[in-house]
């Protein structure tokens, strides 16, 4: 019997040496948070990057905080517990002990779905809008597989989207005030910032003109970006919503074009010599040049809602389970 029990301790031994991934079942959120470590960025739970991609990923996540003042991590799971992504994402932010103001992309492979998480001043850098935009901008990137370009290309919109808030005027007394330490969290922040972020609510926001930059198709240095920054909204703003010019453009064709057909002339105004010179025919060319390609614009919606959430103008924001302010949005792929 003695003898049975050693053969079956050393069988049970060499059992969790060839397979120690099973001393990493993950069945609650502290089992990934666990797994933190300050200097660490990047928590490739789900295996969808080699060692290299992730040392690439995390310079580029180092580089991109040295430029924000944000803490940005990013987390990939194959089991989300049962967790919503909003919930996973905060939480796993929350509980890791990471920074008072940070964004935190997460690709959840069980539901096929990433989601971003914002913390602190992130939540007005990356309002709503701005959070769908950068799932415009990397979704696809998840779908085809392209795990590492779609960190890459994280970190190159959370660094553009930053340096636009920073550099615009209008952001320029509400990020002072934050930086005071004065605030425990956004929501207080926020509430007792009311007009300054009402101030924000009434302004479009310019995008530069060259869209979202990226290093591999344009060659732009995205760390040093000039932005077309806040203008006042007038009448003519409606103009800049493609929906609303193509409305316009068919009730004008409408009128129109039954007025033209009803009033075109009886014969033909040009006959077979009417190109014809006396060395020949004589044609003029006429040529379309594109000059320039125009802005997209967003409007910043405002809100008089005084519950838990605060308007587009400042990133709407919730409560996660620790208590804590969280911005963000997330999307299928």
């Amino acid at each position: 019997m003695k003898r049975f029990i050693q053969v079956l301790s050393v069988i049970v031994v060499f059992w969790f040496m060839a397979f120690p991934v099973l001393a990493d079942e993950y069945t609650q959120i502290q089992d990934y948070t666990d797994k933190v470590n300050s200097a660490d960025k990047v928590y490739d739970f789900a295996n969808l990057l080699t060692d290299s991609e992730k040392t690439k990923i995390q310079k580029e996540i180092d580089r991109a905080a040295e430029n924000t003042k944000l803490d940005i991590v990013v987390l990939t799971v194959d089991k989300n517990l049962g967790y919503s992504q909003r919930r996973l994402a905060d939480d796993f932010y929350d509980y890791g002990g990471f920074g008072d103001t940070g964004i935190l992309l997460l690709v959840d492979m069980q539901a096929r779905e990433i989601y971003i998480s914002t913390a602190g001043i992130a939540i007005l850098y990356f309002n709503d809008t701005v959070i769908e935009t950068i799932l415009d901008d990397i979704t696809d990137n998840a779908s085809a597989g392209h795990y590492k370009r779609l960190c890459e290309e994280f970190c190159e919109d959370v660094v553009y989207y930053t340096n636009m808030a920073v550099n615009t005027d209008l952001y320029k007394n509400i990020i002072e005030e934050w930086n005071t330490g004065k605030y425990q969290d956004y929501h207080d922040f926020y509430e007792q910032n009311r007009k300054e972020f009402d101030k924000i609510g009434k302004y479009n926001f310019d995008y530069n003109e060259k869209g979202i930059v990226t290093k591999d198709k344009t060659g732009v240095d995205f760390y040093h970006m000039k932005y077309k920054g806040y203008h006042n909204k007038t009448f003519f703003t409606i103009f800049r919503n493609p929906l609303v010019d193509f409305i316009i453009g068919a009730i004008i064709s409408l009128i129109t074009i039954p007025f033209m057909l009803n009033h075109k002339g009886n014969g033909m105004t040009a006959s077979g010599r009417t190109y014809q010179t006396e060395n020949g025919f004589q044609l003029g060319l006429t040529q379309d040049k594109f000059i320039r390609r125009s802005t997209v614009s967003h409007t910043i919606q405002s809100s008089s809602n005084t519950s838990s959430k605060g308007n587009s103008g400042g990133g709407s924001h919730h409560s996660s389970s620790s208590g804590r302010s969280h911005g963000g949005g997330g999307r299928k792929f």
